[in-house]
């Protein structure tokens, strides 16, 4: 028998090249959609995540974040804010983006500070619950105020963000 060698480059067969989606005719590339110049030049851009079907929030690393709809191919801003910048002096990155269950938008910086943005009625408020810094941030399925999010050193914080906000549960590097 004769042995193939498993790094060789060689033709697909027939029959493999039939079942393989990326040879077929009618197969196209993703259009990619680039959300950099909707910013403006220097900014990068840290975070999106879809709010609903037709509308996504992205945030970049100098404290802005954007709602765009997306119909038809195109992109289109509606509405943006900049709390970040105004809470802190120097460091206002946004680290964190989450959408709740009645779609406010949450956003969470290099501060500690949460800000709760409801695009329905175009207002802000924010929350700064922790001093340390954002990384990583999910909503709760079912409950729309219920929050959670990861910070450095391993520690995670589970939030109620109605009101003034509050410390439910506080884990330390998963104890």
């Amino acid at each position: 028998s004769i042995k193939k060698n498993p790094f060789s480059i060689s033709e697909p067969d027939l029959e493999e090249s039939k079942s393989n989606w990326r040879i077929k005719s009618n197969w196209q590339r993703p259009q990619a959609f680039l959300f950099s110049h909707l910013f403006g030049e220097r900014c990068k851009i840290t975070c999106v995540k879809w709010q609903d079907e037709t509308s996504v929030v992205a945030t970049t690393d100098d404290g802005m974040a954007k709602l765009f709809q997306f119909q038809n191919g195109t992109l289109k801003t509606l509405q943006s804010h900049c709390t970040h910048k105004q809470l802190s002096r120097d460091k206002f990155r946004i680290n964190a983006i989450a959408v709740t269950k009645d779609l406010k938008v949450v956003t969470g910086d290099e501060y500690g500070n949460l800000v709760i943005w409801d695009t329905f009625a175009q207002q802000t408020r924010s929350l700064t619950l922790s001093k340390n810094t954002i990384l990583v941030m999910k909503a709760h399925p079912v409950h729309h105020e219920l929050l959670a999010f990861g910070c450095r050193l391993g520690l995670v914080y589970v939030v109620n963000i109605n009101g003034r906000g509050r410390i439910i549960q506080k884990i330390r590097a998963h104890d």
